[in-house]
């Protein structure tokens, strides 16, 4: 979903006037720093060292004690990628769906990963 056909991160939430001038910034690098803080730790999803358009990715979410689930989809060239964790009871559960002709690795916090094919990934950890 886009705001008032936007496909950048704005400065403001205006971004256009009425008779279409700019107010700000319509591609602001500080908002979109942030996004991708959240896409690349927060979710954890990051693309795959040597892997070209996302053909293989990683799912590391950085677990914070104030953050207790979080979820986001990311369109890449091999289809959408869906993301969403949770921490409850002492346990992270991680759902990925991974496109087709893509892969994933699937890292917890004490290092375990879980390589997966296409399709949905689904797995529930102890954490302490």
């Amino acid at each position: 979903m886009t705001c008032r056909s936007a496909t950048t991160i704005w400065e403001d939430w205006d971004g256009v006037s009425e008779d279409g001038t700019a107010t700000a910034s319509l591609n602001h690098y500080s908002k979109g720093a942030v996004i991708r803080f959240l896409h690349t730790h927060t979710l954890g999803l990051r693309q795959a060292a040597g892997s070209v358009a996302w053909e293989s990715f990683l799912v590391a979410s950085v677990l914070n004690d104030t953050i207790t689930w979080a979820e986001g989809t990311f369109d890449s060239p091999q289809g959408r990628v869906a993301v969403a964790w949770r921490v409850q009871d002492d346990h992270l559960t991680i759902s990925v769906d991974v496109p087709g002709g893509a892969e994933a690795q699937v890292r917890f916090p004490d290092g375990t990963t879980f390589h997966t094919g296409p399709g949905r990934f689904r797995r529930r950890y102890p954490i302490s």
